[in-house]
């Protein structure tokens, strides 16, 4: 990211276009007077979001990688290169997925997560999209209260759901931890994410509703060190109102 000319907020990885899009409108909900700037995947992307950034200045970037149906490597790698773009930079870190869980989530979170020396960055996990009946229950996704390894995603021919476990998609050198709903409906769940900022693991947190998810989003606004891995059901509590 170009030194000097930029005040990015919050920078998101999606694996294609229509999720970049989502996840962009979904965190301008939160700050409508953000600029928000929608990125197609190109061959030399890094110099392609240099010149966003430098010529548009926005709030929030979001990066689509368009990744979902192609190889499980090709979706890390091309991950990798926009997480190094990023680098040090005070931004806040976003991977949409899919709501469904289709595509090669497990090898872009591998991506997503890593740091220099083998390391990992902290993160929340919050994949429910309850608007569309996508819900997270004892770390398991549903939709309409059917695993949706069970759901008619796993017959898609390019980018089937294989699992419904979300921990099953976190690196296996992470420490995953769960916290169950009557976790989200109090404070505990702000004091627990801003110890996860602190570490290296992941946190998965249920949901079933739009105030759950509006409880999950103003909790990781005080961890801002949390990278965050989230449907468009995710909303920025950080962003002024």
């Amino acid at each position: 990211m170009p030194e000097g000319r930029s005040h990015v907020r919050t920078v998101v990885v999606a694996d294609d276009l229509t999720g970049a899009a989502d996840m962009g409108a979904a965190l301008l909900a939160s700050s409508p007077s953000d600029v928000c700037v929608v990125a197609r995947w190109h061959d030399d992307t890094e110099a392609a979001l240099d010149l966003i950034v430098g010529e548009s200045a926005p709030d929030i970037l979001c990066v689509s990688t368009d990744s979902r149906n192609g190889s499980a490597h090709a979706a890390h790698a091309r991950v990798a290169r926009v997480m190094d773009w990023i680098g040090p930079r005070p931004v806040r870190r976003v991977k949409k997925i899919d709501s469904l869980l289709r595509g090669h989530v497990a090898a872009e979170v591998d991506a997503f997560l890593a740091l220099p020396g083998g390391t990992r960055r902290p993160a929340l996990v919050a994949a429910a999209l309850p608007s569309q009946g996508r819900t997270t229950r004892d770390g398991v996704q549903l939709a309409d209260g059917t695993p949706v390894h069970l759901s008619e995603s796993s017959d898609d021919p390019l980018a089937p759901t294989r699992t419904s476990r979300l921990a099953d998609l976190m690196p296996g050198d992470v420490a995953v931890t769960h916290a169950p709903r009557d976790e989200v409906n109090d404070d505990r769940l702000a004091a627990r994410l801003r110890s996860a900022a602190l570490g290296q693991g992941v946190t998965i947190v249920d949901a079933v509703d739009e105030a759950d998810m509006t409880v999950i989003s103003r909790a990781a606004a005080g961890a801002h060190d949390l990278a965050i891995i989230a449907t468009s059901g995710f909303r920025d509590g950080s962003a002024p109102c």
